[in-house]
């Protein structure tokens, strides 16, 4: 999916991309780290659950793609 963007039509919206993709990160590890946290885990492992969903969404890229 990366080989198909080109990159000189986004370089005018980078920083509103970049800040999207702040907000999605931050997002993606409090929405799984609270729950994870509500089942038990710490505050560590609750992070380590959040940090490991991030990249889930790239499967859904993978299978638009196809």
């Amino acid at each position: 999916m990366g080989m198909l963007v080109d990159v000189s039509v986004i370089q005018g919206a980078l920083t509103f991309g970049l800040i999207l993709t702040a907000l999605a990160v931050v997002s993606k590890v409090i929405g799984s780290g609270l729950p994870a946290m509500a089942a038990g885990f710490n505050i560590v492992g609750a992070c380590r659950v959040g940090i490991g969903m991030l990249p889930r969404g790239e499967v859904a890229l993978i299978i638009a793609g196809v």
